[in-house]
């Protein structure tokens, strides 16, 4: 939370059982991972992923690239985070860092949890958010073009909305669609823009969706996890 950092829900008690505060250089916390007994966030505005203890004490800290060590606001956006053995996946708006320039040339890069080295992995996406690696296959949310990537970075579902918040339960993709960000001058193509806020549910395997719409005042959805 950008108010209150890092905090920990007892589902069964249904209280709050933990919170630290993050630095003040680290700023806009966007994705977490938990991963070998440390939790790793992603902050937007520092464009870096830093690693903790379940204590709140920060071990190690990764950047995107060497601009966004030297830089103080964000030149990448970075968003989301998966970790698959030792390399964090995390999504940008911008692999170059020219995001705040109007080039939107977002997609993912990897970052070698022990040599720290950084190697682009995906680009020419649009506003990327959610990383998901499900059966052998890395999973992305290209969200301001309302696509599910996957299988080698093919189109497997193309939503309507701004799509952000991922899982997979079983069968079904649950895919998050915000309104926020449609209206832009940024192409969408032939794709029409939806003013809805809604959770998607797509049948995998014979690519048939079922929507739950929001009420009007729930303008985004950040994540999806299944609790089941």
């Amino acid at each position: 939370s950008l108010e209150d950092g890092l905090v920990t829900f007892d589902l069964d008690k249904k209280n709050i059982s933990n919170k630290f505060e993050f630095s003040g250089e680290l700023k806009n916390p966007h994705g977490i991972k938990i991963h070998d007994g440390y939790i790793y966030v992603s902050f937007s505005k520092s464009d870096c992923i830093s690693k903790f203890d379940f204590k709140g004490k920060e071990h190690e800290r990764f950047y995107l690239s060497n601009l966004s060590k030297s830089h103080k606001e964000a030149i990448h956006h970075c968003n989301d985070i998966e970790i698959i053995d030792h390399e964090l996946f995390v999504s940008m708006f911008s692999v170059t860092g020219h995001w705040k320039k109007g080039i939107f040339n977002g997609g993912v890069k990897s970052i070698n949890l022990k040599t720290k080295e950084v190697t682009d992995v995906i680009s020419k996406l649009k506003m990327p958010h959610n990383i998901k690696y499900f059966d052998n296959t890395l999973f992305v949310l290209n969200s301001y073009q309302g696509e599910m990537l996957g299988y080698d970075q093919e189109i497997i579902a193309k939503l309507n909305g701004f799509v952000r918040g991922f899982d997979i339960v079983d069968d079904f993709f649950i895919i998050g669609e915000s309104k926020n960000r449609n209206i832009s001058l940024l192409n969408r193509g032939n794709l029409t823009a939806s003013l809805d806020t809604r959770i998607s549910i797509i049948d995998k395997n014979i690519n048939i969706s079922r929507s739950i719409p929001l009420p009007r005042y729930v303008s985004e959805i950040h994540s999806i996890i299944n609790l089941k």
